[in-house]
């Protein structure tokens, strides 16, 4: 019979932390390419008013 964990045991688990603290980082990084994915066309369109030259 498999033993199911108290909160407290849960919590204070390292590998579970280290588990949070992985899913935390990649979901992070998800979101930063999310919002650069979401950039590009206003980014493309200002290049394109631009000519090709400097943008703000």
């Amino acid at each position: 019979h498999e033993r199911t964990p108290n909160a407290k045991t849960f919590f204070t688990d390292p590998m579970l932390k280290y588990s949070l603290k992985q899913s935390a980082d990649v979901l992070i990084q998800l979101e930063s390419i999310q919002k650069l994915y979401e950039y590009i066309p206003r980014r493309l369109e200002a290049v394109l008013k631009a000519n090709g030259g400097k943008t703000p």
